[in-house]
């Protein structure tokens, strides 16, 4: 306390130094000449009047300067704790003015750049630099272009922009989020850069992408195996009796099931690593629709589900690669038919959007719906509904996610709206333009 109450007074002392002084003395001397001229020719009520007024003023002015000395602190102390903030994230921060002039660089962007602050800040950068070994990584991370490599994750005019890079020479896997800093007019005054090294978290991804495309492809050809081997006793035990006939039934579900599983796991390691290849051509989407709709039809039997799809009265031809597009509608229709109620519907359209160009395909359930607190989670990958995962135990839940991605790599979208114990439906479009 009495520490805060010196530094508080050595601060005053720094304030009313030099120009602040100068004028305090004027104020005062100023003040002084009403009492000193009462003293002399007015009665001495005057005199202890204008003294009285002296003294408030000075007292006025000295809470004036203790107000701006204890500014003055909470401002030093701010700035200390913000640059300690700073100086202690993880990211390398760099801040620099409109012309690349570097204000600071705090220690994570010192290790990962391997220069110092020293040798930084104040310093102008451009992309010359970028020749000179020592500055290289800085400058291709400032100057996101001239890395090797670059990926734009955010959109060109958003805010904050974020890319991602790949260096060499060392090889580092970074993403750099440029937050723009501006003053009450929109004026840009600044530029923060955060840099976060992804080197080892990307290793790790590719590392696990490996173990799930080892595991699941020496997977696959048993499952396979005993696929067919299930699908074989099925058709040798037709004449069987009912509970060997039921034992065989649920075994070549298992089998088909653990099959799909491997087959999610596969195309989900091929989408992390960008080689979901797509075989495109022009198709008639409803007519593709009506296909699986009937194809459909034992298995929505099995659960007392009626199946309804008005075909549209015209050809609906989009560019799409059909066999991905059969596992998306597929997805969304099982789903739809596994998670209702007995004896529930299924209503299935294909309408063209009159504002857009763009086909929507819906499947409308009487089912279950979705749990408000989990609509947000619904496309993640792995992520299983609560109440689904009660009504039907077996699930990967990696079906939507791959949904999605098939969606939107055909330049289109997916959602869905939902009431909880009242059904969803599920949507998808496509553009009618390449």
């Amino acid at each position: 306390m009495i520490k805060n109450i010196f530094e508080t007074f050595r601060l005053v002392t720094l304030h009313i130094r030099g120009v602040h002084a100068i004028a305090l003395y004027t104020v005062l001397v100023i003040m002084a000449v009403p009492p000193v001229v009462a003293f002399l020719f007015a009665p001495w009520f005057f005199g202890v009047l204008g003294f009285f007024a002296y003294f408030s003023a000075a007292i006025l002015y000295l809470r004036k300067a203790l107000d701006v000395a204890r500014l003055q602190l909470s401002e030093q102390f701010e700035t200390k704790e913000f640059s300690a903030l700073v100086d202690y994230l993880p990211e390398g921060v760099i801040l620099y003015d409109p012309s690349f002039k570097v204000l600071s660089f705090n220690k994570a962007a010192q290790e990962l750049f391997r220069l110092s602050a020293e040798e930084i800040v104040g310093r102008m950068m451009d992309p010359g630099m970028a020749k000179n070994p020592h500055y290289r990584i800085l400058v291709q991370a400032l100057f996101p272009s001239l890395a090797p490599s670059m990926t734009q994750v955010s959109t060109s005019e958003a805010w904050p922009q974020i890319v991602d890079l790949t260096t060499d020479e060392p090889v580092l896997e970074l993403r750099s989020t440029l937050i723009r800093l501006t003053d009450e007019g929109q004026n840009a005054i600044g530029f923060l850069r955060l840099v976060k090294d992804r080197t080892r978290e990307k290793a790790l991804l590719a590392e696990k992408t490996d173990f799930i495309n080892v595991a699941a492809h020496q997977l696959r050809t048993p499952l396979t195996a005993m696929g067919w081997a299930m699908e074989s006793l099925v058709n040798l035990t037709a004449d069987s009796s009912a509970d060997v006939k039921e034992i065989v039934k649920e075994g070549n579900e298992i089998a088909q099931r653990a099959l799909k599983i491997t087959n999610d796991l596969l195309d989900v390691a091929k989408i992390e690593e960008g080689k979901f290849g797509f075989l495109f051509e022009e198709k008639d989407i409803a007519e593709l629709i009506q296909q699986l709709v009937s194809a459909s039809g034992s298995i929505a039997k099995q659960y007392s589900v009626t199946l309804f799809m008005e075909p549209p009265k015209e050809s609906i031809v989009v560019r799409m690669d059909p066999a991905k597009l059969s596992s998306v509608f597929l997805n969304l229709l099982d789903n739809a038919i596994r998670y209702n109620v007995k004896n529930g519907r299924v209503v299935i359209a294909v309408d063209r959007l009159m504002d857009k160009p763009f086909v929507k395909i819906s499947v409308e359930d009487t089912g279950i719906g979705v749990p408000s607190e989990e609509i947000g989670e619904l496309f993640t990958k792995l992520h299983r509904g609560s109440n689904a995962a009660v009504a039907e135990p077996n699930g990967s839940g990696l079906g939507l996610y791959i949904a999605k991605n098939i969606v939107e790599q055909h330049g289109g979208s997916i959602g869905f709206e939902s009431t909880l114990n009242r059904g969803s439906t599920f949507w998808f479009t496509l553009p009618l333009k390449k």
